[in-house]
């Protein structure tokens, strides 16, 4: 599951920027999965299935000192269970965080980037003025979401294809 690693993937980006005072963070989640001899046990990040099939999916984020963030759906799952669950998260969180700071202690942070503001073209500017009309944008407005996006996605195209043939009369 995407979610699953996108906390900690989130924390690594930030941590790589080389921000003052960013501590890693990390998330995981907790399912109270059936073994084949028909017992249940907990399991950091269980596939699709499991959590379907199990009594517990539990989303826990946080840093290697708290538990910042619970998310949670359950089918009368005990409050030991429950307790049991969320240590377990938070030892796993602990073990991500401290993989983070290894990692960052072998690579720091990246070299800062200097953006600067690049020189326009004019014609390039006039000819998609030209082309994306009033009209044309008048005829997307108040679409229906799916309608909406394939209306941006043919003017897109049309675009495309005009500055291409204009780039080949050049």
């Amino acid at each position: 599951n995407p979610e699953d690693i996108s906390i900690l993937g989130a924390s690594l980006a930030t941590l790589l920027t080389g921000m003052p005072s960013i501590h890693p963070i990390a998330g995981v989640r907790v399912g109270l999965v059936k073994n084949e001899d028909g017992t249940e046990s907990l399991k950091i990040n269980p596939n699709y299935q499991e959590v379907e099939e199990g009594k517990l999916d539990l989303m826990v984020a946080g840093t290697e000192k708290a538990i910042t963030m619970i998310e949670s759906a359950a089918k009368e799952v005990d409050s030991e269970t429950m307790i049991a669950a969320l240590e377990l998260a938070h030892k796993h969180i602990q073990m991500l965080c401290q993989m983070q700071k290894e990692f960052m202690a072998k690579v720091g942070p990246l070299a800062s980037l200097t953006v600067s503001e690049g020189t326009t073209d004019e014609e390039l500017d006039t000819f998609v003025k030209n082309f994306v009309t009033e009209e044309k944008v008048s005829k997307i407005f108040g679409l229906e979401l799916k309608a909406f996006q394939n209306a941006v996605r043919s003017l897109k195209n049309e675009l495309m294809d005009a500055a291409a043939q204009q780039m080949t009369r050049d």
